[in-house]
């Protein structure tokens, strides 16, 4: 199974926000000059100044960064620096274990997934269902907490699986999938993630069927996606501009 299969789904927003959940910061500005650069050395600039003032969010997200760059070693390094700094925030553990995966080394994967599996419950009921932590991601990113919490664990199942698969172990992969299934029986990705399981084993009819389920879901979510935004900006142009009471104002008097 293509490992892209099991990376691409992540929400940005979700991932996005978890890095602040839980942590004490500095240096907010250049965390957020980095959030909106442009291109990713830009990014890693303004990155690496927040982590020189004890970021240890920003080291989480220049990982992240490093992630994406594919420069393995170094997201190594920042990952296990934050482990140990937070070592409750299973996050890391998944991100460690994704890029063991990308490095080849299978059983450090499983193992830092089995490490982030262990800390997800305490860390959701603790954290992430906090009232303050669930009125800004409500607040921020228009989701509650719970829906963050399954997508976590559903990213855990499904990033789990692939390994797995590399490993082939193909059932216990099932086992990971059925799981992220019962948390998202509409997430496309879970479909595509046991389509190329099926296809692997041989079963063809199977892996055929998940596809096509796959690619179904995708387009209903495209949809939907696209309906909220001709929604939102009905909405927009319906209402006045900001300060405006929508009535026509009196001439001055000279």
């Amino acid at each position: 199974m293509e490992k892209r299969y099991f990376r691409k789904f992540v929400v940005l927003a979700v991932s996005v926000s978890l890095v602040f959940v839980g942590f004490k910061f500095f240096s907010v500005y250049f965390l957020k000059k980095a959030l909106g650069a442009r291109d990713n050395a830009e990014k890693l600039h303004y990155l690496s100044k927040a982590v020189s003032l004890q970021n240890d969010e920003a080291r989480l997200v220049r990982a992240m960064t490093y992630i994406e760059m594919n420069q393995s070693s170094a997201a190594l390094k920042d990952l296990f620096y934050v482990s140990k700094t937070h070592p409750g925030y299973p996050v890391t553990f998944m991100y460690l274990g994704n890029v063991y995966y990308d490095m080849g080394q299978y059983q450090p994967s499983l193992d830092a997934y089995a490490a982030a599996q262990k800390l997800l419950p305490r860390y959701i009921e603790r954290e992430l269902l906090a009232n303050k932590s669930a009125d800004k991601l409500s607040n921020t990113y228009g989701l509650t907490a719970r829906q963050v919490a399954d997508n976590l664990a559903v990213k855990l199942y499904l990033d789990r699986a692939g390994t797995l698969v590399a490993l082939r172990r193909f059932a216990d992969a099932l086992v990971d999938v059925e799981k992220a299934r019962e948390l998202a029986p509409l997430d496309p990705y879970v479909y595509l993630s046991r389509s190329g399981i099926y296809d692997k084993i041989g079963n063809r009819k199977l892996a055929a069927q998940d596809y096509n389920q796959a690619f179904i879901l995708k387009k209903q979510l495209e949809e939907s996606a696209e309906k909220a935004r001709r929604q939102i900006e009905q909405r927009l142009k319906q209402s006045p501009p900001p300060g405006r009471t929508g009535r026509v104002s009196p001439p001055a008097v000279k």
